[in-house]
């Protein structure tokens, strides 16, 4: 009589084939996209710092005498189109992972919006349309929510890669 127990070979195989997908997956179960994702939207984020100095060079202007036709001026050839290009740039990062792709769209709609409430602030200006005015600044306060949600959510989706996205990245 054999006392010694058999393990079953379907068992075993399994076994093996379990411990060869943990040993492939290699990452400790992250995504290899993440890094991928953060280092386009890193490049971006430094544009978005030029438009940040932009709005601030043009706010001081402002609070220091400005000309309105000159702060118009900048806005329509500084401010939008710098606005305009983000959007459409952050617009084209693409990313296979649904909860980055999810939290993308805060983004994306912000500063769409973002550039809408700039090509309406010159509008109303150029117009002098208060209600148009009020409606960009709503659209431009909607906007920064967008933004901060954006980028509430993807930093505590990233700090377990060790990453971090800022506005306004040196």
């Amino acid at each position: 009589m054999n006392t010694m127990r058999k393990e079953p070979l379907p068992k075993l195989a399994l076994l093996l084939f379990l411990f060869q997908t943990l040993v492939s997956c290699g990452s400790g179960g992250q995504d290899s996209s993440v890094p991928e994702y953060y280092q386009q939207v890193r490049r971006i984020m430094a544009q978005n710092g030029e438009l940040s100095t932009g709005l601030e060079r043009l706010t001081n202007a402002l609070f220091t005498g400005a000309e309105s036709e000159d702060a118009a001026s900048a806005l329509q050839n500084e401010i939008i189109p710098l606005s305009t290009q983000l959007a459409t740039s952050i617009v084209g990062v693409a990313t296979t992972n649904p909860t980055i792709a999810a939290t993308h769209a805060y983004i994306v709609d912000g500063w769409t919006q973002r550039k809408e409430a700039h090509m309406e602030m010159l509008q109303a200006y150029r117009s002098s349309d208060l209600a148009l005015f009020d409606s960009a600044t709503q659209k431009a306060a909607t906007a920064r929510e967008n933004e901060e949600r954006y980028f509430l959510e993807i930093n505590a989706f990233l700090a377990p890669y060790g990453l971090y996205i800022t506005q306004h990245p040196e």
